[in-house]
């Protein structure tokens, strides 16, 4: 196990793409092995000092980011054990450690034929850090978040004993209890808060019903180091035609965004073989468009909004099924300039680096104006989101901040991303964000959809659970993690830490 003490040699260490100010640690520790990962949490559950778990560093939510004790890095658990495939090859199975990127994963799995459905859009990211945050990507709309392909987990929990769950071993009734191998027992009563069916991964997921290794997964490091997960694969997809529709009105976009997504749902229930089936949508606003047009010049100029989509192709005909997509089109009098389509992987390709650009320029903006990025991570229930939108594009008119709006709208899932020039305009913008997710908890929705709290939302937990919810959480870590050691500041804000 390699331990560091200069800071200097792991300042980097200090910070992810958040945007806060930079943590401080007495020193970085490098496990390679579950053994170690045991040693580690040991020692410091006896001496009583903190511990971060530190990933690749590309959450954005100050997960990482350490205000005291050690940083356990996960980088040296980077191990892809066995990629196996059964029923012909269309699922398999993948055992791995945490600090595996999701890219290396993808690129292992192709060789079996296989792929990893969640597909997080930020590639570099370690699956570790997906699980701790139940991380999704551009295609959740169809296949949904980390948490529907965990099947196996091991967890070093912050009192040092090793946890392996599989999945439907261990469905939770009236308490949550573990017991150990030194013989000694945990306790506590479960949340009764409800568990939402919408996208989330605010708070610990935990409840009557729920399965064990499901509080694992978007637990932010706060109750364990994950040292080894059994994922599942699927099938790798054939051709896939993209495209991109842009429009003059932002209604018109949010119509065809609603034609495709009853046709989804109306082939999932009733097999409509024609019927579009879109893998991933994406929105994108005015702001966004002009943000992109710096990079993309092609981009159509006066546009309100423009919607990005994906589909496989199931039948081998993707000249039908783009089709499928133009007649919706041209039914809501989009013009044919104003809608591009690709089966060409080059062309595939440039459509999804504009998606994945876009935040990065936005980061870029925000950097260069000196002011942290106040950016919204919430989704709402289906029945909700017209009229979400009509609030956010209401509050939005009302403010001089400049921002852009974009996300994956199949979901209901939007991020607002605030770019304040001036100290008036980013208190402005932060009270303005209050307002959202306060109305954002009222239509049935999440504040964390797929970023999780970390510590930069920490403040903002109330506005979604009571506290006495949020206590019923605390009692939950503090039952795996008397000592309080792991993942401090996460989720919680440190006062409720005191208060259970």
């Amino acid at each position: 196990m390699i331990r560091k003490y200069d800071i200097n040699e792991f300042a980097s260490y200090l910070e992810d793409s958040s945007g806060m100010s930079k943590g401080y640690a007495r020193e970085i520790v490098f496990p390679e092995s579950e053994r170690e990962v045991l040693e580690c949490i040991r020692e410091a559950n006896e001496k009583k000092f903190r511990i971060t778990v530190s990933g690749a560093g590309t959450g954005i939510v100050g997960g990482r980011i350490p205000y005291g004790g050690s940083i356990l890095s996960t980088d040296k658990l980077n191990r892809i054990s066995e990629i196996t495939t059964d029923k012909g090859g269309k699922i398999g199975r993948a055992i791995i450690e945490p600090g595996v990127r999701i890219e290396d994963l993808k690129k292992e799995a192709k060789k079996a034929g296989l792929t990893y459905l969640p597909d997080p859009t930020e590639q570099n990211a370690f699956i570790g850090g997906t699980v701790a945050t139940n991380a999704s990507g551009a295609r959740g709309f169809k296949y949904g978040a980390t948490r529907n392909y965990i099947d196996k987990l091991n967890v070093v929990l912050a009192n040092g004993q090793l946890l392996k769950i599989a999945r439907g071993r261990r469905i939770l009734k009236d308490k949550l209890c573990f017991d150990f191998s030194d013989g000694s027992r945990a306790q506590c009563a479960l949340p009764d808060y409800a568990i939402g069916r919408i996208k989330n991964s605010a708070g610990y997921f935990l409840g009557q019903g729920t399965d064990l290794i499901d509080l694992f997964i978007g637990q932010e490091g706060t109750l364990g180091v994950i040292t080894r997960i059994e994922v599942k694969l699927n099938m790798l997809p054939g051709d896939v035609i993209s495209g991109v529709g842009f429009f003059k009105s932002a209604e018109t976009a949010l119509e065809f965004v609603s034609i495709l997504k009853k046709q989804a749902c109306a082939k999932f229930h009733n097999k409509e073989e024609k019927n579009i089936d879109a893998c991933c949508l994406e929105y994108f606003d005015r702001n966004a468009l002009k943000i992109l047009q710096t990079k993309y010049a092609q981009i159509p100029k006066q546009k309100a909004a423009a919607v990005y989509f994906e589909e496989e192709v199931q039948d081998g005909n993707p000249l039908l099924l783009m089709g499928r997509y133009a007649k919706v089109l041209t039914q809501l009098e989009i013009p044919e300039k104003d809608i591009w389509f690709s089966d060409a992987s080059s062309y595939a390709q440039l459509f999804q680096n504009m998606r994945h650009e876009l935040p990065c320029l936005v980061n870029e903006i925000v950097k260069n104006n000196g002011f942290a990025k106040i950016s919204t991570d919430i989704s709402v229930a289906d029945g909700h989101f017209l009229a979400m939108h009509a609030f956010y594009e209401n509050k939005l008119k009302e403010t001089k901040v400049p921002y852009c709006m974009f996300g994956h709208i199949g979901e209901n899932h939007m991020h607002i991303n605030f770019m304040p020039e001036s100290e008036q305009m980013f208190n402005k913008a932060k009270g303005l964000y209050r307002e959202l997710l306060h109305e954002a908890v009222r239509r049935e929705g999440t504040i964390a959809a797929e970023h999780g709290i970390g510590k930069l939302k920490a403040e903002y937990l109330e506005t979604m659970f009571n506290k006495r919810h949020i206590k019923q959480m605390v009692a939950v870590k503090k039952t795996v993690d008397p000592n309080l050691i792991l993942g401090i500041g996460n989720i919680f804000k440190e006062d409720y830490l005191s208060q259970v």
